[in-house]
């Protein structure tokens, strides 16, 4: 997917977790690093992201 598309699933995942558009906003930054860091802008590492954010940014 293009940024905006990965970015999008993200955020989606994000939600789905629980979290606040502002901490949605917050984590645009880092899922960018994440997707570089893995090569690749996939659903799955948009989910692999929110599943590893989410669980170190909430209680």
């Amino acid at each position: 997917p293009k940024q905006d598309e990965y970015l999008a699933i993200v955020a989606h995942w994000l939600r789905h977790f629980g979290l606040s558009d502002a901490q949605i906003e917050a984590a645009r930054a880092d899922a960018l690093v994440w997707a570089l860091e893995r090569g690749s802008r996939s659903g799955r590492v948009a989910w692999q992201f929110a599943k590893h954010w989410a669980g170190s940014h909430t209680q």
